[in-house]
């Protein structure tokens, strides 16, 4: 975030307020010294009126907290006030600056925490000017008296920072903050594709009529150079409720992942990436629509057994992702891992599946043999990245502490249920699912246990 203090100059010359029916202004405060001190100011600026608009305080033993809302020519004002030392918001004077020297404001474009929306959010506070509050010694006795508050009561502190602004965070002995949120109330809700059709699925909740005529939906390949395709906002399908829209989009097979990006007036807001799963994942779903062969055999559906289906249920998953498996599992392989998978242009899986903890002689094993394939490939392909994996058929905490520092030792990537897990619903579910990054997934595993 760039700090200067014409940033709040800047916020209030642009009057970004004309296109919002108001804000919600809360604060936190603590009377000391005949003044009300704040602690925390939020403004959120909103392009709806809401239905209850009823102004409600709250006090106990010198801390108020105050919720409000104003309308669109009220807030401008306060807004226009806050580079002063001492604001009014309704009945209430807050003392924000402990002089007449104001204090930077940050201004960034990342979305607020908390809000749901994509918003300019303008911060200030926690400087030696901006005024002290509530002491340490008072900040915790208060917090047992906070439930008996009326007419609006809190668990705790937490409580009351989350009601004056979702996600805020106050603590003892600290400075005021102050934070002026414009939210542009428009944002990908969902994006999600069909693993059986391959078709993409936008559901964009949209505030005010004019975000939808200024909105614009991109879609693009995300990592290959393909087509682009835009989506107008006026011709987003309205839902069933008012404020939601979507658009449908068949994709080309195999075109992996997709970024979805949501543009108002030109300018990006936010990016959402999913995917189209490959052609043989989605003919996997097309024919077991329940996705239970596979999970099964894998043991995501609890059952753990002893079988010899593992290792042919390992190689299907990487095989669904695009992977060349060939399964060694079986017969007189000598002194190669159960499964060999290349993923182009020099990189190798060296997979080893088993039903028990791995111990330190399979650890060995697995490393030993990986650094045999890496030996014999260097001359045709030079430079060749062997990453070696053992998937184990248990959930994480059944294997030791002490494996899980041997396999990174031995850079050997830990694939346990949860893991197995998460490969799996990444395929059928189209996001990440290039066998590159599935590649890089499992070496970064390798590398941190």
């Amino acid at each position: 975030m760039a700090t200067t203090p014409d940033n709040l100059a800047d916020f209030i010359a642009r009057e970004v307020w004309r296109s919002y029916a108001g804000a919600r202004v809360a604060f936190v405060g603590y009377r000391a010294d005949g003044e009300l001190h704040s602690m925390f100011l939020s403004v959120i600026f909103d392009s709806k009126t809401p239905e209850d608009l009823a102004s409600t305080t709250t006090e106990i033993d010198g801390v108020v907290v105050h919720a409000d809302w104003l309308d669109q020519a009220t807030a401008a004002q306060l807004v226009a006030s806050l580079s002063q030392p001492l604001v009014r918001v309704g009945a209430h004077v807050l003392r924000l600056l402990q002089d007449d020297k104001p204090w930077d404001w940050s201004v960034g474009s990342e979305p607020a925490h908390g809000l749901g929306w994509p918003a300019d959010s303008f911060c200030w506070g926690m400087g030696p000017q901006a005024a002290a509050f509530l002491p340490a010694e008072l900040y915790f006795p208060l917090a047992s008296r906070l439930p008996r508050a009326t007419p609006v009561s809190f668990r705790d502190w937490e409580h009351v920072a989350g009601w004056v602004e979702p996600g805020a965070k106050i603590g003892p002995g600290t400075r005021t903050q102050v934070k002026v949120h414009a939210p542009t109330q428009v944002a990908i809700r969902t994006a999600e594709v069909d693993p059986s059709t391959g078709t993409l699925t936008v559901v964009v909740q949209v505030r005010a009529e004019a975000l939808r005529a200024a909105g614009e939906l991109i879609v693009r390949p995300a990592h290959v150079a393909g087509p682009i395709w835009r989506l107008p906002g006026p011709d987003w399908i309205r839902g069933q409720e008012p404020e939601f829209s979507g658009v449908e989009l068949a994709l080309p097979p195999d075109i992996g992942c997709v970024t979805v990006e949501l543009l108002v007036g030109g300018a990006k807001i936010q990016e959402w990436k999913t995917g189209s799963p490959p052609t043989q994942a989605r003919i996997y779903s097309l024919l077991h629509p329940e996705r239970k062969w596979l999970s099964g055999f894998i043991g995501l559906d609890g059952n753990t057994k002893k079988d010899g289906n593992f290792d042919h249920a390992v190689g299907a998953l990487l095989s669904l992702f695009g992977i060349a498996t060939v399964d060694y599992s079986f017969g007189q392989r000598g002194e190669l891992p159960d499964l060999v998978g290349f993923v182009p242009p020099n990189a190798v899986i060296a997979g080893e599946c088993t039903t028990d903890a791995p111990d330190l002689e399979k650890l060995g094993k697995l490393a030993g043999r990986a650094q045999a394939i890496r030996a014999a490939m260097q001359h045709s392909h030079p430079g060749v990245v062997v990453v070696a994996v053992m998937f184990v058929k248990l959930a994480p905490a059944a294997i030791p502490p002490a494996l899980i520092g041997a396999a990174v030792h031995h850079g050997i990537a830990l694939v346990a249920l949860d893991r197995l897990k998460d490969l799996h619903d990444r395929v059928l579910g189209g996001a990440n699912n290039l066998s590159m990054e599935v590649f890089n997934q499992l070496g970064e595993w390798s590398r941190t246990g």
